[in-house]
């Protein structure tokens, strides 16, 4: 059995492909010996064109294990306690509510495949001391994050909360994290300096946090995407890609961008509001990280039950995901008297400054409420939940009395300053996930490897004295 430094998981995309083909081959000129593992035929295709040899193609290799009907229970358990997996059902969960897959089991024993498949090879193949992936909702990267895990030491690479950055974090769950000791230690004059200059360039720039340019994630018909459409078409199979999905993606949710607009209504003067961001639809960040609230239309309605006489209740869509949310949701939304859906397209900068206070369920928008020390309401997991700056709700029972304490409610501005301190001196250059750019992948490789080693504490270059 062969040992390398690193194993990564390599995504399905043909762009994500290259960006770790470009990792790979920059670890290795560094002295590093690294595995990937391939999660679709078209991946396996494009590692073989790059001249790589040290690696595996996960799909195909969990097409070899049947698990009948009889037996699924059976492995089901088996896996759960194997892995330490506490129900496989939630594992799936991303995937079933974004291919709209009502079949359970096929979606079970896919993952279960994986999960059998990752297990067999890193005891008969490789061993690795790092197991690397970026934080998805994907079945093969569920699957190698629990495989991992049990095989080594598992690190996250993730979209850092400021922009063009990413981390990585050891965290079982993916997430950016700040030692306790650290927070409560506080900053020196200078250091405090720094970030609340830094925060208010930030708000200053009112950027917006999207990995992609708009005119890629909204439904705009161009040359260019009805030429990505022909190609997920011949594609489909090779990338594991639903032909639905497909057709979904690029028509189905352009005319829904239009039709949403009759549902929309613009902010008023000089009215008193809270702010709710709706998240990207099937987003793993509710899926896997606020399973409890992820019907966010219900969510919506508890909060807007909740709210005191003289409150709205502002709900607004994310601007990369105009058109995928149903018009059946937004008009239930519409329907509740003080609740009023803002166009998509208006600043959230601008929204969280004039709010009294904001909801999320693990949106990078309670973040950026954070730096107008406004009273943050969460439900989901995220980086700053439980760090003392946020009001956080696990029991919709007691969501009352927590909006009734973010009335008075301002996280302390030291504190603030200390955690984004921290989480910035934990993020690293370049941008979270690939850009389109072909012609930057390359370098970006080159900077994320330097990142990569740095965070782990490891020489730039193995073969340097």
């Amino acid at each position: 059995m062969d040992k390398v430094d690193f194993c990564f998981l390599v995504g399905e995309t043909a762009h994500s492909v290259k960006f770790n083909i470009g990792i790979l081959n920059e670890l290795e000129k560094r002295g590093y010996s690294c595995f990937a593992v391939a999660t679709s035929d078209e991946g396996e295709r494009l590692l073989k064109d790059a001249g790589l040899s040290n690696f595996c193609n996960l799909e195909k290799q969990s097409r070899e294990i049947s698990i009948s009907d009889n037996d699924l229970e059976k492995k089901i358990r088996e896996a759960e306690k194997d892995f330490g997996i506490s129900n496989v059902r939630t594992e799936v969960l991303t995937e079933k509510t974004l291919f709209e897959k009502k079949d359970e089991d096929i979606l079970i024993k896919r993952f279960l495949g994986y999960l059998f498949a990752l297990e067999k090879i890193f005891h008969e193949k490789i061993s690795a001391e790092y197991f690397v992936q970026g934080v998805a909702g994907s079945l093969n990267g569920f699957a190698f994050r629990y495989a991992g895990r049990k095989n080594g030491q598992h690190v996250y690479g993730g979209a850092s909360p400021f922009k063009d950055m990413i981390y990585f974090s050891f965290h079982p769950e993916g997430l950016l994290e700040a030692n306790d000791d650290d927070i409560n230690a506080g900053l020196n004059d200078k250091d405090k300096e720094f970030i609340l200059k830094y925060i208010e360039e930030l708000k200053d720039k009112k950027d917006r946090r999207i990995f992609l340019p708009l005119v890629d994630t909204n439904p705009h018909i161009t040359i260019k995407r009805i030429k990505i459409f022909f190609r997920m078409l011949k594609k489909y199979k090779s990338e594991q890609l639903p032909l639905f999905f497909i057709f979904k993606f690029f028509w189905i949710k352009y005319f829904r961008k239009f039709l949403a607009r009759i549902f929309y209504t613009n902010p008023k003067n000089n009215e008193k509001y809270v702010y709710f961001p709706l998240h990207f639809p099937a987003d793993s960040q509710l899926t896997t990280m606020a399973i409890p609230f992820a019907s966010q239309e219900f969510l919506i309605e508890v909060i807007s039950r909740y709210l005191p006489y003289g409150y709205k209740l502002y709900v607004k869509e994310h601007p990369a995901a105009i058109g995928w949310f149903p018009l059946k949701m937004l008009s239930f939304i519409k329907k509740l008297s003080n609740v009023r859906i803002v166009p998509p397209l208006i600043n959230s900068y601008d929204l969280i400054k004039k709010s009294e206070m904001v909801f999320v369920i693990n949106s990078n928008v309670g973040f950026e409420a954070l730096m107008y020390q406004k009273p943050v309401i969460t439900f989901g997991k995220s980086h700053y939940r439980g760090k003392g700056v946020t009001l956080d709700v696990t029991d919709l029972y007691d969501l009352p009395e927590v909006i009734k304490r973010a009335e008075t409610f301002k996280p302390s501005l030291d504190r603030v300053a200390t955690l984004f301190f921290l989480w910035f001196k934990s993020s690293f250059p370049p941008p979270g996930l690939p850009i389109p750019d072909e012609s930057l992948l390359g370098k970006n490789a080159i900077i994320y490897c330097d990142s990569l080693l740095k965070y782990l504490k490891m020489p730039g270059d193995k073969k340097s004295p």
